[in-house]
């Protein structure tokens, strides 16, 4: 295994997510910090802090730093957790009558010439429902499934390094 090739691609997917990660984080704090959303700002501040652990872990991974994997991994649990816990949150709010509700008075209607309030509600509630669950599910798979390699890849490269060097 060439050592260097595969730090290097660590580094490049630290690099690419870190950086991605960090601005809409940044970007998404701007927005709920004119909303004033307490849980959109705490969320948004843990992906900020995600995205500079990852950045950082992957200085330590060019730095040869053994400690890099682990903050590379944990950014991704940060982030994972920040994620999962604003949408628990926001499924346990949401509330239907209040949305219906706030919406404009000629879309309340509009929407209301499909069914009665009741059926509008549970339409309402199922789409918050599968844009919730898909959110938490897609977040274990990507930041899951990223922390996991990290901590993997990283963990080869450490063995590769100490073999190299003569340790056992």
């Amino acid at each position: 295994m060439d050592i260097e090739k595969k730090r290097g691609r660590i580094a490049r997917i630290a690099a690419v997510n870190g950086w991605g990660v960090a601005v809409l984080a940044a970007l998404c704090l701007l927005i709920s910090l004119l909303e004033l959303s307490v849980a959109g700002i705490l969320v948004c501040l843990a992906g900020v802090v995600s995205g500079y652990m990852e950045l950082s872990g992957r200085r330590r991974l060019k730095e040869n730093r053994p400690e890099a994997g682990r903050w590379l991994a944990r950014s991704q649990l940060l982030l994972l957790a920040a994620i999962v816990l604003y949408s628990a949150y926001n499924l346990l709010a949401f509330h239907p009558k209040e949305i219906l509700m706030d919406m404009p008075p000629d879309l309340r209607s509009a929407l209301l010439a499909y069914g009665d309030q009741k059926e509008i509600e549970g339409w309402l509630t199922m789409a918050a429902h599968i844009l919730y669950l898909s959110l938490i599910v897609g977040t274990v798979l990507y930041q899951g499934g990223l922390g996991l390699y990290y901590t993997v890849a990283t963990r080869k490269l450490d063995r590769a390094a100490a073999e190299s060097q003569g340790k056992p």
